[in-house]
């Protein structure tokens, strides 16, 4: 029996499915999203790039933690999981903690995509609306289900690449490799320390696909379809920090707010940069979808509820409060990015994550099984 998208169920093991190319999409999306307008490696300057290498390196690591916790829990939702390695008291105060995170990490895309829009596009709109507009689509895609979110994203993340090297090709001519010297001359813990932060922004932020792993078809592709994932986006995001770098230099780099929308306005030929903001809006949208899934689905794990979609719009709601709350100012938001998002996830993203892979690991290994007689 297959099950209408009209009425999914957030429970682990539901006929409510993806495939392995959509949970590849959505996850490119996922983590292409605001990366390429916010890449907080540009604080390296020159040395960007390296600083992303560092980080694309840690952020695969990180993720191969998040696959092997789903294989050694398969079948199992991040609240089962929690759950299961800290007991019910403790797993559930743990999985409250990530609704919370998932909520918030939600508001934040929606302020970084409104603040974009009116400072690049829409100045006289204002924020709530714009915050709104992203929600609506994103709690539409939510509430129809998880199939139709990731049939969606087969038909719309495919701009993504394009859209980079569509933008690559006509702004070569404003390159200038001598951009990249000198090299480390700074020193290395500039770019230590920027690496670090992009294995927390965005590779640590795909903790949330915990939540949605035990919807995948076929769970042997799990680990092919994610790697994909993690090897196309890191290409995308180095040649974004490539192509800024040469064309904008690393002073301009490390102090404007959107190098790319700058980059693309250097072409005066041709208006391009409208590019940069539908793909905003693309991955944007795709990263909302995904945090309010995860934060609903867990919801109604928790509260044993069989369908999460009463929860999609109060959940969404809550974020564009939340999203106009947090900051008052864009330079707020940058600054909370640059000094605090990487302690604040690290919990998140890092040091639960490992405990419960230890956890899970013990329990699975054979000499904690009770002998056979």
């Amino acid at each position: 029996m297959r099950l209408s998208v009209d009425a999914p169920t957030a429970t682990p093991g539901s006929e409510v499915k993806i495939s392995p190319v959509q949970l590849s999409f959505l996850l490119t999306g996922f983590l292409f999203g605001s990366s390429a307008i916010l890449n907080p490696a540009t604080a390296a300057r020159q040395d960007a790039w390296l600083a992303f290498l560092l980080g694309w390196a840690g952020g695969v690591l990180l993720i191969g933690i998040y696959i092997a916790i789903t294989r050694l829990n398969p079948g199992k939702t991040l609240v089962d999981i929690l759950i299961a390695c800290f007991g019910k008291i403790l797993g559930t105060a743990f999985s409250l903690l990530y609704i919370w995170y998932f909520i918030h990490l939600a508001a934040l895309i929606i302020r970084n995509f409104g603040e974009y829009m009116t400072t690049m596009n829409y100045p006289k709109t204002p924020l709530l609306f714009l915050a709104i507009t992203l929600v609506s689509v994103s709690a539409y895609s939510v509430r129809k289900g998880l199939e139709t979110t990731g049939r969606t994203s087969e038909i719309f993340i495919p701009f993504l690449p394009l859209s980079v090297i569509f933008l690559f090709f006509f702004v070569y001519r404003e390159f200038n490799p001598a951009n990249f010297l000198p090299v480390l001359e700074n020193g290395l813990k500039p770019v230590v320390n920027t690496g670090l932060i992009i294995v927390t922004f965005p590779f640590g932020q795909s903790v949330v696909f915990l939540t949605l792993f035990a919807n995948l078809s076929d769970r042997k592709k799990l680990t092919g379809s994610v790697i994909v994932s993690v090897l196309i986006v890191g290409i995308m995001l180095l040649a974004i920090l490539a192509r800024d770098i040469m064309a904008l230099g690393p002073d301009i780099l490390e102090r404007a707010l959107y190098a790319p929308d700058i980059t693309s306005r250097l072409v005066t030929y041709l208006t391009i940069y409208p590019v940069i903001s539908v793909s905003f809006l693309i991955g944007g949208g795709t990263r909302t979808a995904i945090c309010i899934y995860g934060a609903a689905t867990s919801i109604a794990r928790i509260a044993k509820l069989d369908n999460y979609v009463p929860l999609v719009m109060p959940i969404s709601a809550l974020a564009v409060t939340l999203s106009i709350w947090v900051f008052e100012t864009v330079l707020e938001m940058f600054e909370f990015a640059k000094e605090a998002w990487f302690y604040y996830s690290l919990p998140f993203q890092v040091i639960i994550p490992v405990l419960v892979l230890i956890i899970s690991f013990i329990k699975r290994s054979p000499n904690t099984q009770k002998p056979k007689r």
